[in-house]
């Protein structure tokens, strides 16, 4: 009998030859439990142990976990009106509208917080908001909320405590609190486990795996794109998919597409992207790499037509103005995850022999840059407002633009380097859009700079002779200006010894936050000192 692990709430219950609530497979006899740590294709072969007759057994691909069950079933009818219903609007305004609120909020310090912080976001959504921290109106009502941080963190786990870091987390999504982001993520994600544990009942309830679902889809795109380790444990998570119609926009459910869409970059990250795969085998990850391939094309596929990312991005075809934003949204998620898909694919073919065929090489290179170009052409739809993620605003974009700038200087006689040449000088026009939206305080112009040395390189290139000593080690049938090649040459790729690991570009938009970076330099001295 195949011998697998079983769930920690049957194992708490030491429950023996039934069936898990989990799986549908049986749990082992306590005879075998040393076993039960390890599959039967891992015990005959460990990852860094061949067999003896020299050939590598196929390993299973990623296991599937209860999360993944619960992310395939939900369904969740309804009509948009807000992109992270992380709390329900008629109760808000409700509370808000009461006759005894200001009371309320000067007794309890998890309200007040909650109160300001999602003031502040509907004043950032209009015209209070600023990409400078510690200016605007909208500032002004989420440093209220900020004062009395510490009083939350002394608090014990609750729903409201909680909603008010999910509404702060959210407001940090913005090019302005990159400096905080991560202590005020990391603080709320820990927030969402830990109430997990406890007794809520009816609207509570609901309200709390609301949240609990906002912020794991923040967490995971934010660490992945950051190259941070998750907070959330894949394999604990056992809450439902709630009925969240504010999340629906039509046929087209927003709430359930980033959900699952961050699942995926979980199991990326655990699998490509962390320690615990550098002693697979090195056809396993590229396996690993196919099957990511494969849930993504699936995650594409389940959104409706006129919204799909990997096709072009038509604003005509895309009715509502709420609708627009969200679908570029997943256009440039699709497109970041299938840049870092192909990049892994590169690197594993850099840094191993005859494990990646020279097809799926150039099949890989031209794939990213077609990605690259659907990414820079996208940018002139962005919305350069201070209330646009991260991410959105020039995360994924200054990705695609150095990977397009490597493409041209080193495929400067490519037959699509002029095109390359114009999607570069696009995506300048839109850093430079950034700069003067912020007044100066972001240099986004210096981004742009790279479109004009690429330029320049390409015109040095064509005006001199090719060397005579050239060397194409590539398909001799396809013609010079056809071949595609991408540099990977650091040194930090090494699938036996090292995990992936790149440049740390996003100090460009980084800065201090007055009167806030103090508190935090403070907050981390004290809790070191205890």
């Amino acid at each position: 009998m195949e011998i697998l692990k079983s769930c920690d709430s049957c194992k708490t219950r030491k429950r023996r030859k039934v069936q898990c609530h989990f799986s549908r497979r049986k749990v082992p006899q306590r005879r075998n439990a040393t076993n039960i740590f390890a599959s039967p294709s891992s015990r005959a072969q460990s990852p860094g142990t061949p067999q003896a007759n020299g050939k590598e057994k196929p390993r299973p691909p990623l296991p599937e976990l209860y999360v993944d069950r619960l992310l395939a079933q939900a369904r969740t009818p309804g009509a948009l009106r807000n992109e992270k219903p992380f709390a329900v609007k008629k109760e808000f305004e409700a509370l808000a509208l009461g006759p005894n609120f200001p009371g309320r909020l000067a007794q309890n310090r998890a309200m007040y917080a909650l109160y300001h912080a999602v003031v502040a976001l509907g004043c950032q959504a209009g015209t209070g908001g600023r990409f400078e921290p510690g200016k605007g109106r909208a500032w002004q009502f989420l440093t209220r909320a900020f004062a009395i941080f510490p009083d939350l963190l002394a608090l014990p786990d609750s729903l409201e405590v909680l909603q008010a870091m999910a509404a702060m987390t959210i407001y940090s999504l913005n090019i302005s609190c990159l400096a905080i982001e991560h202590f005020i993520l990391s603080e709320a994600a820990r927030r969402a486990q830990n109430l997990g544990r406890a007794n809520l009942s009816g609207r509570a309830r609901a309200s709390y795996h609301r949240v609990f679902w906002v912020l794991y889809t923040i967490e995971k795109i934010t660490n992945f794109h950051f190259g941070r380790n998750s907070i959330f444990v894949d394999h604990d998570i056992v809450i439902p998919i709630p009925s969240v119609p504010d999340g629906v926009i039509g046929e087209f459910d927003w709430f359930l597409t980033s959900a699952r869409y961050a699942r995926l970059l979980s199991k990326a990250m655990s699998s490509l992207f962390s320690i615990a795969g550098t002693d697979d085998p090195k056809t396993y990850y590229l396996a690993i790499i196919d099957q990511c391939e494969a849930e993504l094309e699936q995650w594409r596929m389940s959104i409706p037509d006129n919204i799909r990312p990997g096709e072009p991005y038509r604003t005509h075809a895309i009715q509502g103005t709420i609708l627009r934003p969200t679908a570029l949204r997943i256009h440039l998620f699709y497109n970041s995850f299938k840049l870092s898909l192909c990049r892994a694919t590169l690197h594993l073919a850099a840094n191993t022999s005859n494990v990646v065929s020279q097809t799926r090489q150039i099949d890989s290179t031209r794939v990213m840059m077609e990605t690259s170009r659907s990414v820079l052409e996208s940018t002139a739809f962005i919305d350069v407002e201070p209330n646009t993620p991260l991410w959105t605003l020039a995360g994924i974009p200054v990705v695609a633009l150095f990977i397009l700038f490597d493409l041209v200087v080193t495929n400067p006689k490519h037959a699509g380097t002029a095109t390359n040449l114009a999607l570069l000088d696009m995506a300048g026009g839109h850093f430079s859009r950034i700069e003067y939206a912020s007044g100066g305080s972001l240099p986004g112009s210096l981004i742009g700079e790279f479109a004009h040395i690429a330029r320049e390189y390409v015109n040095t290139v064509k005006s001199e002779d090719v060397p005579e000593g050239l060397v194409f080690e590539g398909d001799v049938a396809l013609p010079i200006d056809d071949a595609l090649f991408f540099p990977i040459n650091d040194r930090y790729f090494d699938i036996d010894d090292e995990v992936p690991i790149g440049t740390d570009i996003m100090d460009l938009f980084n800065s201090t936050i007055p009167g806030i970076d103090p508190f935090f330099n403070q907050l981390i001295n004290s809790n070191t000192q205890t």
